[in-house]
C-alpha cells in the first residue's frame, strides 16, 4: 500500500536564477475523442479546436500577466450516435456520450471527465476523455525574519483529492518531475496520492515554477452484453475538488513565503479541508503576521 505521502528530498539544488519576470499562464484543454479511447491516456492526440463526427475539443492559453489573477476553464460535451452498415433503422447501434472539463488558477488545479455508451450493440465503439489544466508561474523566495541571500528550505507540497485515472506533475527551472499517476481501470479508477517535495533555495531566488494534472478516462464495448444493454457502460475521472498547491519554507519559524510577481502569496501551512482550503491560499499569511507581531513585541 503506497504511503500518502511521498517524500523526495532534493540535496543542495540551488535555484538561484537570473530568470526575468515571468508573467503566469494558464492552459486548460478539455478532450473527448470517440474513435481511438486509448489517445486520452498516450496524449498522442492533439487538440485542435472544433468539432467534426467522431472527436470534438477546445483547448486555448491564456496569459495572465501582472495585476489580478484570471481563471480560465475548458469544458466540452460530445454526444454521437453509432449505425452499423445494414441498420436502416431509425435506433443506433450504440450512442456514446462524454463530457470533460478543466481548471486553472494561482495554487488550484481542477480536472475532471465522464465517458459512457449505451445501446444494443454492434460492431466496437469506444470513447475516451481527458481534461488538462496547467499553470506556470514566477516566484520569489521572501522571509520576514532572514536577510535577503540567507540559505533555507523550501517545502512544495501537492494536494489532491478525487479518484480515477490521472496524472499529476511539479517543475522548477525547467527540471519537471512527474508527481504521479494513476490508472482509470478498472471502473473507477486508483486515485492520486499527495506530492511533497524539498529544495534548497536563498531568500531572494527568483523562479519559475510549473504544475500540473491530466485527468483521463476510457470505455469500450467489446463484450456487449445483455446487462450492458440494460445499463450501459460508462466510467470518470474525478479530480474536480483538486489539486492544491502550497510552497513556502520548511521552518515556520523562519517567516518563509513564496510569491509571484502578482502579489499572489503561495500558502504554506497544514492543509485545510478543501472548502476552506482557497479562502486561505488567497490571503492569510499567517507566518508574516506572526514574525511582524514577534519583531514588534521586541521592540517594545
Amino acid at each position: 500500500m503506497p504511503s500518502k505521502y511521498l517524500r523526495v528530498g532534493v540535496a543542495a539544488l540551488w535555484l538561484t536564477t537570473s530568470l526575468s519576470a515571468i508573467a503566469a499562464a494558464v492552459q486548460v484543454e478539455a478532450f473527448i475523442v470517440s474513435t481511438n479511447a486509448d489517445n486520452v491516456v498516450t496524449n498522442s492526440t492533439i487538440c485542435t479546436p472544433g468539432s467534426t463526427l467522431t472527436t470534438e475539443c477546445v483547448s486555448f492559453t491564456q496569459f495572465i500577466g501582472h495585476g489580478l489573477p484570471t481563471a480560465d476553464t475548458g469544458t466540452v460535451t460530445h454526444l454521437r450516435s453509432t449505425f452499423d452498415d445494414g441498420n436502416g433503422s431509425q435506433v443506433p447501434n450504440f450512442v456514446l456520450n462524454g463530457r470533460a472539463r478543466a481548471f486553472a488558477d494561482f495554487g488550484q488545479l481542477h480536472a475532471s471527465t465522464f465517458v459512457q455508451i449505451q445501446g444494443a450493440g454492434g460492431n466496437d465503439v469506444t470513447i475516451g476523455g481527458r481534461a488538462v489544466a496547467n499553470l506556470t508561474d514566477s516566484v520569489t523566495v521572501h522571509s520576514s525574519v532572514l536577510p535577503v541571500g540567507s540559505p533555507v528550505t523550501v517545502k512544495v507540497k501537492m494536494d489532491v483529492s478525487g479518484t480515477g485515472g490521472g496524472r499529476m506533475s511539479f517543475g522548477i527551472n525547467g527540471v519537471a518531475q512527474r508527481a504521479g499517476v494513476s490508472d482509470d481501470f478498472p471502473v473507477g479508477g486508483d486515485a492520486l496520492e499527495d506530492f511533497e517535495i524539498t529544495y534548497d533555495a536563498k531568500v531572494g531566488d527568483k523562479f519559475q515554477v510549473v504544475y500540473g494534472l491530466t485527468a483521463y478516462t476510457r470505455m469500450f464495448s467489446s463484450g456487449w452484453g445483455p446487462i450492458d444493454v440494460l445499463n450501459g457502460r460508462n466510467n470518470s475521472s474525478d479530480y474536480g475538488n483538486s489539486v492544491y498547491l502550497y510552497m513556502g519554507g520548511l521552518d515556520p519559524s523562519l517567516g518563509v513565503t513564496l510569491q509571484n510577481d502578482n502579489g499572489f502569496t503561495y500558502a504554506t501551512s497544514a492543509v485545510p479541508e478543501p472548502g476552506a482550503a482557497w479562502l486561505l491560499l488567497t490571503g492569510l499569511p499567517l507566518l508574516a503576521w506572526r514574525a511582524r507581531r514577534r519583531q514588534g513585541t521586541s521592540a517594545g
